[in-house]
C-alpha cells in the first residue's frame, strides 16, 4: 500500500488473478516485476550504473515508464488495439503506469468501513414452548453473492412455536392460500454478518446464534436445527468427530467454528437437512411440508435483514457490483 502510484485505491486480487492467469509465464513474470518494482527502465538503471545513458534500447528516447507504455514506437501496434481504453486510463487513472494492477471501486473503502461497524449479535432467548424438543430453522443470504467487493451477507433464526402436531396440522391450510401465513414460525434473531461477508459465514453464524439461544433455555432441552447449508453440516460433522481441532487453522470462519464447538452438545442437539428453494406442492409428507415452510420463513427473514442497511450503502453496493459486471468483458479489466 506504500508503493508509488497506489494512491487511495485498493487492489483487486480476484480480478488481478483472473487477468494475469490469461498470459504466458514470461509475460506474467514481466508484469509481476513491474508491480513490485523489480523491472527497471534504462533511465532508472542510469541512476546507479554510470555505463548506462538512460536511452530507450528501441528508439533512443529517454526511457521512462511513461515512454515505454505510452510513447515508444515499438509498442504502437498494441496501443492502437486498445486506444480508447488507454485514453480513459490516461485521463482518469494516470497512476496505473506505476502499479499496473486492477483496482476495486473507489468507494469500496466506505462499504468496508460500514461493515466493520457490525458487531456480533446479542444472544436472544428462545420462545417459550410446551415440553418437548425445540426446533429452529437457520439461514444465510447475501446481496450480490457472486461479487466479493460488493457483497453484504445476512443471517436469520426462526423457531417453530407450535404447541403440538395437531396445532401444526390445523394451521397447515394457511400455507396453500394465495397469501400464505405462518403463525407457528417466529423470528428469534436476524442481522447482518460481522467479519467476512459470505453466505457460508451467514449460515454458520445463524446456527451458532440458534444453539446459544437454545442453551439459554431453562431447563435445558433437546433441540433440532434445520438447515439447507451443506457447509454447516460438514462443520458440525467435524465438531462431532473432533477433527475440527486439527483442521481449524486451514478453515475459514475459524472463530465461529471454535465458538460452535464450545457449545455444541451431540447428545442434546441434532442437525436436520432440508433442500433449499423448494415449493410446497412436491412435499413428500406433512413433516417434509413443515420443513419446507420453516426454511421458507428463515429465508424470508434473512432477506428482510437487509432493510437495516442504510439506503446509501445499498446503492453503493449496487454501484460496485454494476461496475464489476461491466468490466468483465473490458480489454483492461478493473484498471
Amino acid at each position: 500500500m506504500d508503493r508509488k502510484g497506489i494512491g487511495d485505491f485498493l487492489p483487486d486480487p480476484r480480478c488481478g488473478l483472473r487477468v494475469l492467469s490469461a498470459f504466458s509465464d514470461e509475460i506474467q513474470q514481466l508484469i509481476k516485476l513491474n508491480i513490485v518494482g523489480g523491472y527497471q527502465t534504462q533511465s532508472m538503471k542510469a541512476k546507479w550504473d554510470k555505463d548506462i545513458d538512460g536511452s530507450c534500447v528501441f528508439c533512443g528516447e529517454c526511457d521512462t515508464r511513461e515512454h515505454r507504455l505510452l510513447q515508444c514506437s515499438v509498442g504502437q501496434s498494441v496501443r492502437d488495439a486498445f486506444a480508447d481504453a488507454i485514453i480513459t486510463l490516461k485521463e482518469h487513472r494516470p497512476e496505473w503506469i506505476f502499479v499496473p494492477l486492477p483496482r476495486q471501486h473507489d468507494m469500496v473503502i466506505l462499504l468496508r468501513a460500514y461493515l466493520k461497524l457490525v458487531r456480533p449479535p446479542i444472544i436472544p432467548a428462545a420462545y417459550d414452548v410446551p415440553e418437548g424438543t425445540l426446533k429452529f430453522y437457520t439461514h444465510g443470504g447475501a446481496i450480490h453473492p457472486a461479487c466479493a467487493c460488493a457483497r453484504i451477507a445476512s443471517w436469520s433464526v426462526v423457531q417453530d412455536v407450535a404447541v403440538s402436531d395437531k396445532h401444526r396440522k390445523d394451521v397447515a391450510c394457511f400455507l396453500n392460500d394465495m397469501d400464505p401465513k405462518f403463525p407457528c414460525f417466529k423470528v428469534v434473531a436476524l442481522g447482518i454478518v460481522y467479519g467476512d461477508q459470505t453466505v457460508a459465514r451467514g449460515e454458520l453464524l445463524a446456527l451458532l446464534t440458534a444453539v446459544r439461544a437454545a442453551c439459554k433455555y431453562d431447563p435445558l432441552r433437546h433441540a433440532v436445527f434445520v438447515t439447507d447449508a451443506k457447509y454447516v453440516r460438514n462443520v458440525v460433522h467435524l465438531i462431532c468427530t473432533g477433527l475440527w481441532k486439527f483442521l481449524l487453522r486451514k478453515m475459514p470462519d475459524c472463530d465461529l467454528i471454535k465458538a460452535l464447538a464450545e457449545v455444541w452438545d451431540p447428545n442434546r442437539f441434532k442437525l436436520q437437512k432440508v433442500k433449499s428453494d423448494r415449493s410446497f406442492d412436491p412435499a413428500a409428507d406433512f413433516d417434509d411440508l413443515w420443513s419446507i415452510a420453516g426454511n421458507f420463513c428463515a429465508d424470508a427473514a434473512a432477506t428482510s435483514a437487509f432493510r437495516a442497511v442504510p439506503s446509501d450503502i445499498r446503492r453503493l453496493s449496487d454501484s460496485i457490483a454494476a461496475r464489476i459486471n461491466s468490466e468483465k468483458n473490458s480489454p483492461l479489466q478493473g484498471f
